[in-house]
């Protein structure tokens, strides 16, 4: 009876499968055709749905951390003021707040390490100051803020996109016009991936004036205890002494006045000359 039972489950099963065959078969190629778009157009609406989910979540996140007062803005890329933009690393390209600190920091990755910070840019720190923060109606986040230290005097504008963390950053020096601008992503400064250098601005003492827009442009800082260029006189020749040029000796004799000596004006040659 078990095995009545067996043969009967076998049976029902390629049954079924068979009935499958057949309705796959009466398919004609357009259905086919339409129902792997259908199928295609779905699941790109899922991934659209759960990645604009995600972006949800990393904005509001992005909002807390600016609210919160500790957060990074890591770039993937800096415009300076003549319109040039340099692609740049994220981790040591960075404005942040942490602690009442604010940082600003640049690093190239094709300029010489010998920089103020280590890294090949600038690392520079200061207190914070009037910190605004309003929404646009289009739903982004406009936030602001001054930092203040002994080598950096700025203003600093944030606009973060609505329903994303992409966000940028427009730094604005108060004592000159090297702005910047740094486009990339914010997060909250416990999850943010940045590496601080050294800080300060060494090659200059000016705090304002503290940003040079590629560190291909910036001057060398001077050497301590450099010898001064050696300053060698201008070789001076003597003049050459000539001998003063004694009188030129007549060429053909002197030609006597015109009509002398008959002959209608003709020369009769230098004296002694017989023609």
């Amino acid at each position: 009876m078990k095995n009545v039972f067996i043969f009967l489950a076998i049976l029902s099963m390629c049954m079924a499968s068979d009935v499958a065959a057949q309705s796959e078969k009466k398919m004609t190629r357009k259905e086919r055709e339409a129902a792997w778009r259908a199928a295609r157009l779905k699941k790109k609406a899922e991934e659209k749905a759960r990645e604009a989910e995600r972006d949800s979540i990393d904005f509001v996140q992005a909002i807390q951390a600016l609210q919160s007062g500790s957060w990074a803005l890591e770039a993937t890329s800096i415009t300076f003021n003549n319109g040039y933009t340099e692609y740049v690393t994220p981790s040591t390209n960075f404005v942040s707040i942490n602690d009442g600190t604010a940082v600003v920091q640049t690093a190239f990755d094709n300029s010489n390490i010998n920089s103020p910070n280590g890294l090949g840019g600038i690392t520079l720190e200061g207190g914070i100051t009037g910190v605004e923060m309003s929404r646009d109606k289009n739903g982004n986040i406009h936030y602001s803020y001054g930092i203040q230290g002994a080598d950096i005097s700025a203003t600093v504008y944030i606009t973060l996109n609505a329903n994303s963390n992409t966000a940028t950053a427009y730094v604005s020096p108060n004592f000159s016009g090297n702005n910047i601008t740094m486009d990339g992503t914010l997060y909250p400064y416990s999850t943010a991936g940045v590496f601080e250098g050294t800080p300060g601005y060494l090659w200059s003492g000016n705090a304002g004036i503290w940003f040079a827009p590629h560190p291909s442009m910036m001057m060398p800082p001077p050497m301590i205890g450099a010898r001064p260029p050696m300053m060698r006189p201008p070789m001076m020749r003597p003049p050459m002494m000539r001998p003063p040029m004694g009188p030129r000796p007549p060429i053909g004799g002197i030609r006597p006045p015109m009509g002398s000596g008959g002959g209608g004006g003709v020369n009769p040659g230098p004296p002694g000359f017989v023609p």
